[in-house]
């Protein structure tokens, strides 16, 4: 961190119906970079982050949201400092979104935490 950046964390939540996909997205309110995302699920094992977009580009994270299985929101369940990896940089007039598959035959609610940096 420098002086230009302050920590800055983007909440966002959502009830997955069973065997679809929901859209959820947050508004940054500032310009943002996020760095890692943690997530849970009210169901372990159940979700998948299907994909991620910054405004209208998609992000290619590294759990490869182009291959169209997204990755299990178990693979989110933690953070380190020092892991993760960076997204565009967003616009505190855009929004950060998550497509969330239900891969369970009840509602799954998911929650996830975009950890990084408010720029200056």
């Amino acid at each position: 961190m420098n002086n230009n950046t302050v920590p800055h964390e983007v909440l966002f939540g959502v009830e997955v119906p069973p065997g679809k996909f929901a859209v959820v997205r947050a508004f940054p309110g500032c310009l943002f970079r996020a760095k890692a995302l943690v997530a849970k699920e009210s169901i372990p094992g159940a979700t998948r982050v299907l994909l991620c977009f910054v405004g209208s580009k998609l992000q290619r994270l590294s759990f490869d949201a182009t291959s169209g299985e997204g990755a299990p929101t178990s693979r989110f369940a933690q953070f380190s400092e020092g892991e993760g990896e960076y997204y565009d940089t967003c616009d505190k007039a855009l929004a950060i979104t998550f497509w969330i598959a239900n891969d369970a035959g009840v509602s799954v609610k998911w929650e996830g935490t975009l950890h990084g940096q408010a720029l200056k």
